[in-house]
C-alpha cells in the first residue's frame, strides 16, 4: 500500500474539468470530488505507476456509481485507456510513495525554514548593541527642543492679527491642517524667522490672497528665500518669541 492518504487541491471543485464533468454526467461538483477522491485513492493503493491492468471504463463506472464517469475523466485527460487497462496520466507526479515523500519533505523543509527565521530574528534582537551613553548624548543633543507651552497659541494669534490688518477680514482657522502646520514651523524655525515668513507672504500678491497657515509651511522655502534680510538665529530663541512681538 501506498499510504492512507492522497494529494488533493483546495481549489479542485472550482476546477474548469470538474465542472465539466458535473455538466456533462448532471451532478454537482461536490460529488465528482468524491468520485474523484475515490478512484484516485484506489489506484494509489493498487498501481505504482499509474497503469492497470484488467480495468476499463464500465468498472470505474460501478466502482464510483455513476455510469460515463471513467468516459468523462478520459475527456478531460485524467483518465486513458489501452490495450492493458487504464492508465492515470501523470500519476508518479501527484501520487505514489516518491510523490508523497516529496510533498513531505518539502513541508519539513518549509516549516525547519519558518523555525530558522523565527530563532535568527530572535538571536539578531538579543544581540543588539547596546546603546553607549556618549551616543545617548549625542542623539539627545541631536533632537530639537519642543516649543513652550503657549507659544502655539501665540503664534496662531499673531497670525490671524497679521491676516486682519493684511486682508481686512478675520482669518478663519482650518482645524487639523493648522494645527500640523504650526508644529512643523515651530519645529524647523526660531520665531522670528516664522514672523519674517509671515510678512513675506503677506508682501507678495499671490500669498496675500492664497494666504493660510498651513501654505505657510508648504510654501516656506518660498517665503524664507524671499526674506530679505535673514534673521539670525544668535540671541533669539523660542521663550522670546512672545515677549518680543507682543504676544503674552
Amino acid at each position: 500500500m501506498a499510504g492512507d492518504w492522497i494529494k488533493m487541491r483546495i481549489g479542485l471543485p472550482d476546477d474548469p474539468a470538474v465542472v465539466k464533468i458535473a455538466k456533462e454526467l448532471r451532478i454537482k461538483e461536490d460529488e465528482v470530488i468524491g468520485k474523484l477522491l475515490r478512484i484516485w485513492g484506489w489506484a494509489d493503493q493498487n498501481t505504482a505507476t499509474g497503469d492497470t491492468d484488467y480495468v476499463d471504463y464500465d468498472w470505474v463506472d460501478k466502482f464510483v456509481r455513476k455510469k460515463g464517469f471513467g468516459a468523462a475523466m478520459a475527456a478531460v485527460g485524467w483518465l486513458q485507456l489501452n490495450e492493458q487497462g487504464l492508465v492515470f496520466p501523470e500519476f508518479t507526479k501527484h501520487n505514489g510513495q516518491s510523490a508523497k515523500l516529496r510533498l513531505n519533505t518539502a513541508e519539513r523543509q518549509r516549516k525547519s525554514r519558518a523555525s530558522h527565521k523565527h530563532v535568527t530574528e530572535k538571536c539578531d534582537t538579543s544581540h543588539k548593541k547596546p546603546v553607549t551613553r556618549e551616543e545617548k548624548r549625542r542623539e539627545d543633543k541631536n533632537k530639537k527642543p519642543s516649543p513652550p507651552a503657549g507659544l502655539h497659541d501665540a503664534l496662531i494669534k499673531y497670525f490671524t492679527d497679521e491676516y486682519l490688518k493684511a486682508t481686512g477680514v478675520s482669518y478663519v482657522f482650518k482645524g487639523g491642517r493648522d494645527g500640523k502646520a504650526v508644529k512643523e514651523l515651530l519645529r524647523d524655525y526660531e520665531p522670528p524667522e516664522i514672523k519674517a515668513m509671515i510678512a513675506a507672504m503677506f508682501d507678495d500678491e499671490w500669498g496675500k490672497a492664497n494666504a493660510t497657515i498651513h501654505l505657510l509651511c508648504d510654501k516656506q522655502n518660498k517665503w524664507k528665500q524671499a526674506t530679505a534680510s535673514p534673521v539670525s538665529r544668535i540671541g533669539c530663541n523660542r521663550h522670546t518669541f512672545a515677549e518680543r512681538n507682543g504676544l503674552e
